[in-house]
């Protein structure tokens, strides 16, 4: 069995550090990008270095054809090319990564490849599990194989698709199959129960990728919903909720032509960050996110227009964007969006006695 990587602090030990930090955000949690920095910013109050919630467990949720899969690739992806050598307060220096996709579904309609390198497409371990507790015995194997300096990011794509052995056994022998169905609801809340704590100790994230489920007849309270029961809703750090907000097309020779989507992703439920903040990002088809166009609509909106940034005039924000890349001036993008989030965040924040 692999070593613990980190030893769980006391809570003498927590104060001491809170009250020693030197900024302001003083939250022990480190975070995996997400794709999107104002996603990031949504998810973690943080942009560059914000996202996902290292050695925890996130929850993506939304419709069919609402980015669900292609955030999760993103999040591998720059899972790859961030985390190699990131040292940390919490975790060790990382030494190795691994990735595991859990295509439950069996399909995968992205050029991969094409999208992230072939070197990023071969890196990571491609696998499919037909049953929750097939799931929940790989998890746990690559957690104990796990050493000092690993660290694994496992999606799983997506937990509706998983079956429990007894539901899979019970279909073979054409048997009644209801009361069998809770069985995934029993192992399900049995195994994050369990994982939780061990996964965080090993510098290992799990992302759970979900598909929403209407409910007939409701009049009142949400229609939407998603499988897991109360195991997903109270083990998980972070459930976004993706949904899609508009289609973009391009009319080319008389035909229209759908080329991306724009989509907004609400944080429902957030144990790291303020919740039910939410970041809106465009997806180009075969592409994945567009992080910089993405924060130039943030900063002047949706529309095609005349811009000016630090001081320059832009005839359009296509102009800046060329600009920005051309000149590493990305950055400063980045930085003019966090001004623009925390602005609005600062005039949330009112006046109280100190607690203290």
């Amino acid at each position: 069995m692999a070593q613990r990587v980190r030893q769980r602090k006391t809570p003498e030990e927590i104060v001491e550090e809170i009250e020693a930090a030197e900024i302001e955000d003083d939250r022990p949690v480190e975070f995996i990008h997400s794709g999107s920095t104002v996603l990031n910013l949504a998810g973690s109050q943080r942009a560059k270095n914000g996202g996902w919630a290292r050695g925890r467990i996130a929850n993506i949720v939304g419709d069919g054809s609402s980015g669900k899969t292609l955030d999760a690739l993103e999040t591998a992806n720059r899972f790859y090319r961030d985390m190699p050598g990131r040292k940390s307060d919490l975790f060790p220096t990382v030494r190795k990564v691994d990735i595991t996709y859990n295509n439950v579904e069996g399909v995968m309609d992205f050029p991969v490849g094409k999208m992230y390198g072939k070197d990023f497409l071969k890196s990571v371990n491609w696998i499919r599990t037909a049953t929750v507790e097939a799931f929940g015995r790989d998890v746990k194997r690559r957690a104990d194989e796990m050493q000092e300096g690993d660290s694994h990011l496992y999606i799983i794509d997506s937990f509706d698709g998983l079956k429990s052995a007894k539901e899979v056994e019970q279909f073979k022998n054409e048997e009644d199959q209801e009361g069998y169905r809770l069985e995934k609801a029993r192992y399900t809340s049995e195994f994050f129960r369990n994982i939780a704590d061990y996964i965080e100790d090993r510098d290992m994230t799990i992302v759970i990728v979900s598909q929403t489920r209407t409910r007939i007849g409701v009049t009142f309270g949400k229609k939407k919903y998603r499988t897991g029961g109360e195991a997903l809703n109270f083990w998980t750090h972070q459930v976004c909720w993706l949904s899609e907000r508009k289609k973009l097309f391009r009319t080319i020779g008389g035909r229209r032509l759908d080329w991306g989507i724009r989509v907004v992703g609400k944080f429902e439920r957030n144990k790291v960050s303020i919740p039910f903040r939410e970041g809106e990002f465009l997806v180009i088809f075969n592409y994945g996110i567009d992080d910089l166009q993405t924060m130039l609509d943030f900063l002047y909106g949706p529309e095609e227009k005349r811009v000016t940034f630090d001081g320059k005039p832009f005839s359009s924000k296509r102009g800046l964007y060329e600009w920005a890349m051309k000149n590493d001036a990305v950055g400063g993008i980045i930085s003019a969006v966090e001004e623009k989030w925390f602005t609005a965040e600062k005039k949330l924040e009112v006046e109280r006695i100190p607690k203290y």
